[in-house]
């Protein structure tokens, strides 16, 4: 991975470290669509109707803090800790429910998402959906957005391990400095930043460079 630069984003060059590039793998929660205010919504909703917190819906903070990016095991227990967990799951389960009713109705791509979809296709590029979320809504949310016939696989959180591979970083919701921690090789607003259209194609570049010298 390549040292972070002075404005604290990696260069555009770690990206190239990966060609012969032979796969192109997307998260789906936050990559492909900024879901979270619709995760965040359909816990809110369900959440007075229990009469949660003396029915004041629940601010940004507190998802953040207790919800977000938590597993379902983390989150219940986190809401209801005098709840048996069981219950709790059962929650949890509803409000997947909610989740999958709001998508159908709002769930909108990340800007720019067709055109890197577009790049990943016109370089014949295998490509998989890796995701946390469960499957239902993984296949839902890939649909919903056309992509059915794009991805080749979807795989989820239990079924895959970290891999060692570069990462692009989205800064939907996440903070920056968090994606950086956690290993991203170059942060991006979306699919229309500059810099990830610099780094692919550096990544062209690169792999012109193998292919002429193969010739």
């Amino acid at each position: 991975m390549a040292a972070p630069a002075p404005n604290g984003n990696p260069t555009v060059s770690s990206l190239a470290t990966t060609v012969p590039v032979q796969a192109v793998l997307f998260d789906i929660d936050g990559t492909l669509c900024d879901s979270d205010p619709l995760h965040h919504l359909a816990f809110q909703e369900l959440l007075l109707e229990i009469g949660y917190n003396n029915g004041v819906p629940i601010d940004d903070e507190f998802f953040i803090k207790n919800i977000a990016g938590r597993s379902d095991v983390e989150a219940a227990q986190n809401l209801f800790p005098d709840w048996p967990l069981e219950k709790g799951l059962k929650f949890l389960d509803d409000k997947e429910a909610k989740y999958r009713s709001l998508a159908k109705e709002r769930l909108v791509p990340v800007k720019g998402l067709g055109k890197v979809v577009q790049w990943v296709k016109d370089h014949g590029y295998k490509r998989a959906a890796v995701t946390n979320a469960p499957r239902i809504n993984a296949e839902l949310m890939i649909s919903l957005l056309g992509l059915s016939d794009f991805f080749q696989a979807v795989i989820i959180g239990g079924e895959w391990v970290a891999a060692g591979m570069p990462v692009v970083g989205l800064a939907t919701r996440n903070p920056e400095n968090s994606l950086l921690e956690a290993g991203a090789a170059l942060l991006i607003k979306d699919y229309e930043d500059p810099k990830l259209w610099a780094a692919l194609e550096k990544i062209d570049r690169e792999e012109a460079k193998l292919k002429k010298g193969s010739a």
